[in-house]
């Protein structure tokens, strides 16, 4: 057996042992197996790292005695490209995945330890039981061991041995098969790795929100909700690397298909957004105390089912492998433990009558609610739709079920930003605005661009609806929302650097939300698409460009030759730029494939694949390449950075405020409302049933008359 997977067996052992010592705590309440607890997991993430870090040095050093190592890489590429190796088979994956499981849970036990996360999450050293934060490891530190069980079954040190197609691999390739040419990128450096640690970052989330359930200790959002952001931020970017990478690489001139895979993926990160949402309400208000954890369990479901979906082999898709039966059922088995057990926790905690302490509270925000409720029905229909269809299908399968409540999402995101930044205004007032300007967008945006391609999106007769109306009802409520971002960011914040980034990172995020629909939608409704035939010497014209060949040019770079045609790009006689697409042949797998050239400008993509050579006889006629132009995709990209550039400066600038007390909130004295911060006040104005709208000298006015003792007089400040 190699060393890395008796370091495996090692980490089981001590993560099983970590769960024994916090089982026999939760009944004993004996300090010494707490302490016995952290050492086991310490050991655990020790054992783990050590078999990853000698994973890595494998591939590094390319020891083709390992299989993985054979099959994912080659000893010709570069350093980077090998490391990517390891996280490019299944095994491999899992086994990273695993340890930044482990490693999230190792930092969480530090934070307590360092006293950052409060004695509040933890019961008293005297009492029996587990608190919400001991809950939380022990929840997150089952799907490791699980994990851990298929990677011994499943090894990333299995040795190299004969197979059917290869009887002896390394006589055929001695210097290893290679890796994809299509993921010879520096993309996949990047992409996998965010997506696995927003995967991984997930699990304290789920496991905080089980702890809750159990507990009923509001400390739960203290552990859950950085964690949530962090991986919120994780998947955000992971998702959209990924588009960028089939954008820039895979040559179809898009950057979403609606790829099982990738809806699989998208699924969490939607739950996720309603998990974050419902999480900030039921710690300031106690809003969603059964559907916040609820949705934080279906979040971490959802990821094993997107892993299981990438590496089950029931599905068709460019990202996914084969399984093994081991591998099939631990996935299996997870899903469904998770919910079993986590459904019975969260049953177990739902409120009973109208005395119990967890009553549910009626919401104070109907567009909160009916953000959270749409983003949970879009998750459904999406899991759905990878269910019933295990391989390739239209876009338009996803895109015409979505629409009706991506508009009203859209609708509901436009109410929201703009009755933060305008808070006079009333909600009615916002709906009728936007219902009327969308109407009028609907009915003026495919007249007023008439000149340009449409489509039907839902053909039902006379009454036929076509991607141009459903922009011109969108883009109205964008623009809303746009504009009360912006009014909040640029609103002056009080306080240092740390306040300003807690009150603008919010509002950056939600920007960045609404750059990338704006993206979304220009991209599919005003593209334009064709086939153009190039020789050299002569010119061709398209949606106001001029393309021209001027060169051909052949060389060798390595294990790649390479055909690079060079296409000067022009638009009313002022020179656009150069595009260079090129014809790659991977002499060590013997394959070809095309390469794009992008020319970006402020308004729109000049998208540009190489189809065809033509020639005859060793000589070159023409090039047939593909142009597609896409509108504002750097809004798409845009978006993206300041959505994760948003939700990283509220996590760096997290910081705890203290809810008002619940049962002596009464006793509070008037003069003790001039100290306390706006957050306070909102919250105890909550506690005492008012209104909590209003500036900080309005709260303090309204909590001094409601607090006040017969005869006493009211003060000013």
């Amino acid at each position: 057996m190699h060393l890395g997977t008796v370091l495996i067996a090692i980490s089981l052992a001590t993560a099983l042992l970590f769960l024994a010592f916090l089982v026999v705590y939760r009944f004993t309440g004996v300090p010494r197996w707490r302490r016995f607890a952290r050492f086991a997991m310490a050991g655990s993430f020790t054992s783990l790292s050590a078999s990853l870090a000698l994973l890595f040095y494998s591939f590094l050093v390319s020891d083709f005695s390992i299989h993985q190592v054979w099959e994912y890489s080659g000893g010709d590429l570069d350093w980077w490209l090998k490391l990517s190796g390891a996280w490019a088979g299944r095994s491999g994956s899992i086994m990273f995945w695993t340890w930044l499981i482990v490693l999230s849970i190792f930092v969480e036990e530090m934070i307590r330890k360092l006293g950052r996360t409060g004695e509040k999450a933890e019961a008293p050293p005297s009492k029996k039981g587990l608190g919400v934060h001991d809950w939380t490891l022990l929840m997150a530190m089952v799907p490791a061991a699980v994990f851990m069980f298929v990677l011994l079954s499943d090894s990333p040190f299995a040795d190299l041995h004969p197979m059917d197609s290869f009887p002896d691999p390394l006589a055929a390739y001695p210097n290893g098969l290679g890796l994809n040419p299509l993921l010879r990128t520096l993309w996949m450096a990047i992409h996998p790795p965010l997506l696995f640690v927003g995967y991984a970052l997930i699990t304290i989330p789920f496991a905080a929100a089980i702890g809750y359930a159990l507990t009923k200790d509001k400390a739960w959002s203290d552990v859950s909700l950085k964690w949530s952001r962090a991986a919120w931020i994780f998947l955000t970017l992971g998702l959209g690397v990924g588009a960028v990478w089939a954008y820039v690489v895979l040559g179809w001139g898009g950057y979403w298909g609606w790829d099982p895979v990738e809806v699989s993926s998208l699924v969490p990160w939607v739950t996720l957004t309603a998990f974050l949402h419902a999480q900030l309400k039921n710690r300031r208000t106690g809003e969603y105390q059964v559907l916040a954890p609820l949705l934080g369990l279906s979040t971490f479901v959802l990821v094993v089912f997107a892993t299981f979906v990438t590496r089950g082999g029931a599905w068709v898709s460019v990202h996914a492998w084969e399984s093994g039966d081991v591998t099939t059922y631990s996935y299996l088995g997870l899903m469904l433990g998770s919910l079993v057990l986590g459904g019975i926790a969260i049953f177990r905690g739902m409120p009973r009558n109208e005395s119990d302490e967890g009553e549910a509270k009626a919401t104070r925000d109907p567009a909160m609610y009916a953000t959270v409720i749409l983003l949970g029905v879009i998750a459904l229909i999406l899991f759905i739709g990878v269910l019933v269809n295990q391989g390739a299908i239209t876009p338009s399968y996803y895109e015409t079920r979505l629409m009706p409540l991506a508009m009203l999402l859209v609708l509901a995101l436009g109410i929201c930003l703009t009755l933060r930044a305008f808070r006079k205004m009333e909600w009615y007032y916002a709906v009728g605005w936007m219902l009327l300007a969308g109407v009028i967008g609907a009915v003026i945006l495919p007249r007023a661009l008439s000149g340009l391609r449409d489509s039907v999106f839902y053909d039902l007769g006379p009454l036929s609806i076509s991607r141009m109306s459903i922009a011109g009802f969108v883009i109205p409520s964008l623009l809303f929302a746009m504009a009360g971002s912006f009014y909040k960011m640029l609103k002056p914040a009080k306080g240092g650097p740390r306040a300003v980034l807690h009150g603008i990172g919010p509002h950056l995020a939600h920007l960045g939300v609404v750059f990338i629909l704006i993206g979304y939608v220009a991209t599919n409704t005003f593209n334009n698409e064709t086939t153009l035939t190039l020789a050299p010497g002569s010119s061709v014209d398209f949606q106001g460009y001029t393309f021209q060949l001027e060169n051909v040019s052949y060389r060798v770079e390595g294990e790649k030759q390479i055909s690079d045609y060079s296409i000067t790009i022009s638009s009313g006689g002022q020179s656009v730029g150069t595009a260079h697409p090129m014809f790659l042949v991977f002499n060590d797998v013997n394959r070809k494939t095309a390469e794009v050239s992008i020319i970006t400008t402020l308004t729109e993509d000049v998208y540009i694949v190489p189809v065809q050579e033509i020639s005859s006889g060793g000589t070159f006629h023409a090039l047939q390449v593909r142009v597609k132009t896409n509108p504002l995709t750097v809004l798409l990209w845009s978006g993206l950075a300041l959505t994760a550039l948003g939700m990283g400066a509220r996590l760096l600038a997290w910081r705890e405020r203290p809810l008002a007390p619940a049962d002596d909130a009464k006793q509070i004295s008037p003069a003790e409302v001039d100290g306390m911060d706006k957050d306070r006040l909102r919250a105890l104005c909550r506690e005492l049933d008012l209104d909590d709208q209003g500036s900080t000298k309005e709260l303090r006015r309204r909590l001094r008359k409601r607090l006040q003792k017969p005869g006493e007089k009211v003060g000013e400040s």
